[in-house]
Parts: structure tokens; sequence; C-alpha cells
């Protein structure tokens, strides 16, 4: 996702890697990125292999080039204190974004898939594919 006339490089500055959480509460996920950019947050489940979308709408960037979503609920109810959860930050093509902002949420509401859009990032695009790994410290 090169972005012409922007040098403003897609970071995620918070929350730090391993940060402790209360997966009810979740956590502030914020970061840096051009305007143009298409960011999706998504929890990652490595207990069943899905991805669990948590915004509906790509983020809002502003004119500063920052971006920031709270996260919440992270996890599954039940989840043991220390559990690890894998939440991805994608920086999307127009492709991906369209094809994120267009599926379906299951009966319950929840909108979970298996594998990401083939138009997506893939987690060895270390530039479009960001993992912060937040730690379950309290329901």
């Amino acid at each position: 996702m090169v972005t012409t006339g922007c040098d403003t490089i897609f970071a995620v500055s918070q929350p730090a890697e391993m940060t402790r959480i209360s997966a009810t509460e979740g956590a502030l996920f914020a970061g840096s990125a051009c305007r143009e950019d298409r960011i999706w947050i998504l929890d990652f489940d490595p207990t069943d292999g899905f991805f669990y979308q948590t915004n509906e709408n790509q983020l809002a960037i502003s004119t500063s080039g920052k971006w920031s979503f709270h996260n919440a609920p992270i996890g599954n109810d039940g989840d043991e204190q220390g559990t690890v959860y894998p939440v991805v930050v994608l920086r999307a093509s127009q492709q991906c974004g369209e094809a994120l902002a267009n599926m379906k949420p299951d009966d319950g509401g929840t909108v979970k898939f298996k594998p990401l859009p083939a138009s997506c990032p893939a987690s060895s695009d270390a530039s479009n594919y960001k993992t912060v790994n937040v730690v379950n410290d309290r329901p």
C-alpha cells in the first residue's frame, strides 16, 4: 500500500507488546498512518483460527496522521488469566477494505472468518500487517 505524497509510516504505538489488560475492558489501540490509508483491527483467536472483526468500517485518520480505536472486549468468556490475545492491525488495500466491510455477521452478530480475504496483506508483509499481543490480566 504505497501512498503517494505521504511520509507517515504505518505503525502501532499502543498498546505496548504484552500489555496486561482486562479482557472485558479491552485496550486502546493507536498509531500512525497516511490519511488515505485504510486501517482495520482484527482479534485473532489461536484456539479456533478465526479472525474477529472489531471495527465495522475502516478507522478515521486525523490530519496529523494519527488513528485510535478502543478494542473491547478481547477474548472469550472464561479465558484464564495469562491468556495471550494476538490483535492484528492491517493497512488494507481498497479491495481488502471492501472485503472486510462486506463481511456478514453470524446469527449471534459476530463477524468472524478464516482465512483473511486474499486481497488482504499476509502476515509476512511487515509494512502492512502488524500484530500486538496483549495479555488477559483479569475478566
